[in-house]
């Protein structure tokens, strides 16, 4: 989590928009780390399966995500 961080606020420190900095924090103002979700045994397993493909390579990209939902 630590080195997440340290990328993050590596990235923040070198944008100059004030907009985006704006926008920045006050997403992180909004945010509520205090929620917690209770998932259903099923919806486990379905998250640990995606988990398991997306380590084992088998994940698609941005473009190919976006052509299948316009297919539907």
């Amino acid at each position: 989590m630590t080195d997440i961080k340290t990328r993050l606020i590596n990235k923040i420190d070198k944008i100059n928009d004030e907009i985006i900095l704006h926008q920045l924090s006050e997403l992180i103002s909004h945010s509520d780390q205090s929620i917690t979700a209770i998932f259903s045994e099923e919806q486990i397993e379905s998250l640990k399966k995606s988990q398991n493909q997306i380590k084992n390579g088998d994940s698609m990209s941005h473009e190919e995500v976006m052509k299948l939902m316009d297919k539907n």
